[in-house]
């Protein structure tokens, strides 16, 4: 019969560990949670960042770098029982797969997610060669 004993330092440690762990989904990703889909032609940046005023969100591109910046305030209720979601600064910057025309970019917000519509520069759209025989 084979009897563990524990160390009671190592227990605490792993008690106060589990206790003090951030969830790993808050480890891990940055804010905001950010959605890249398209084509060739054209791209959709998608972000969550609910409870921003627009006004509140600044949009930029420099040649393939899109950044998204902002802020969240802090909600100041007397008592805060349980705080998931991030407050504060943020700024995001995201590489574009190719360069975008600036004058055809589109930015809208709606019940949090702030779409942003990308369209491919002419200038860098592929541009099929026939071969002359």
């Amino acid at each position: 019969m084979f009897i563990r004993i524990s160390d009671p330092v190592t227990e605490l440690q792993k008690e106060l560990n589990d206790f003090l762990r951030i969830p790993s989904f808050q480890r891990k990703a940055n804010f905001p949670l950010i959605n890249i889909r398209g084509n060739k032609e054209e791209l959709i940046v998608s972000a969550e960042i609910p409870g921003i005023s627009p006004e509140k969100i600044d949009i930029s591109i420099m040649k393939d770098v899109l950044f998204i910046e902002g802020e969240r305030v802090k909600d100041e209720a007397p008592v805060v029982h349980l705080q998931e979601c991030r407050w504060g600064k943020f700024k995001r910057e995201i590489q574009l797969p190719f360069l975008v025309d600036q004058e055809k970019i589109v930015a809208k917000y709606d019940k949090g997610i702030l779409s942003v519509h990308l369209e491919r520069a002419p200038e860098t759209k592929p541009k099929q060669i026939k071969v002359q025989f």
